[in-house]
């Protein structure tokens, strides 16, 4: 795949072998292959040629991460695409777990596809994913599609969503979502979220931080990341705890109704 640089409009070629190549030398604990993710509204056709090409790159990283890489300190990962047609999830999980791989990725997934169908999708594949091998939902997402992973069988995830939404003025908070941008906030003493520690929640009020993203100041985009950094920490935290307990339903639900009655 060839890529041009924002930069400077230099053009680079990666391949399975180069990016395997990078992530080793950088001392990647956790290395992803390259892959291709069609949009989730494409046709079958397209998520069929992009599944393929994926496996066959999956083959090509394999074959050179056990020529230079150190399996004791670093994981190669599959990812499993398809969209939304399960056969073709099912081939690609077949196909990835036969390699034998320390961690498997299920891929393709909020990238404009409908999202009650993505979440159907998460709940077929990932139980089916070797219990003994870490499950990663990559490019997911809100806390209750984050929750909604967790109770299908997802360890990891990874998304943009949190510090973009705070540089956007979004919170996610115990009791809800916060949009600091509405008036209301101008005049509000009380901390983004009460049942927080982090230090922008113990530190400013909502006025303050409001007053702040208005008036353009750029360090509040850090505070505001911050805090929804914390939140996703403390959500899993908790989840985790409710898996240990075996409650973790329970506490889901009860957490679930705390945003919708705010």
């Amino acid at each position: 795949m060839t890529f041009q640089s924002p930069y400077d409009g230099s053009r680079h070629t990666f391949t399975p072998e180069s990016v395997m190549d990078l992530q080793v030398k950088l001392g990647s604990d956790i290395i992803m292959p390259l892959d291709h993710c069609a949009p989730g509204d494409s046709s079958r056709d397209v998520l069929r040629k992009a599944g393929d090409r994926t496996v066959e790159w999956l083959t090509q990283a394999l074959t050179q991460f056990n020529k230079i890489g150190d399996p004791d300190k670093q994981a190669l990962f599959g990812i499993l695409q398809g969209g939304t047609h399960i056969d073709l999830r099912m081939e690609y999980l077949e196909r990835s777990v036969e390699l034998d791989l320390q961690g498997y990725a299920i891929g393709g997934i909020s990238v404009g596809e409908d999202r009650e169908e993505g979440e159907g999708v998460v709940n077929e594949v990932a139980p089916l994913l070797p219990s003994d091998k870490p499950r990663y939902l990559m490019g997911v997402g809100l806390p209750d599609q984050i929750l909604e992973g967790i109770r299908a069988g997802i360890d990891m995830f990874d998304c943009v969503l949190p510090t973009r939404m705070a540089r956007n003025g979004t919170l996610f908070t115990s009791r809800g979502r916060v949009n600091l941008r509405n008036a209301p906030y101008k005049t509000d003493e009380a901390p983004l979220d009460p049942e927080c520690a982090c230090p922008t929640c113990i530190r400013y009020s909502r006025a303050y931080l409001h007053h702040l993203y208005k008036a353009g100041e750029p360090g509040v985009l850090g505070l505001l990341s911050l805090h929804n950094l914390a939140y996703y920490r403390q959500l899993v935290n908790d989840a985790r705890n409710a898996i240990i307990s075996n409650n973790f339903d329970k506490w889901k639900s009860e957490t679930e109704s705390k945003w919708e009655e705010n």
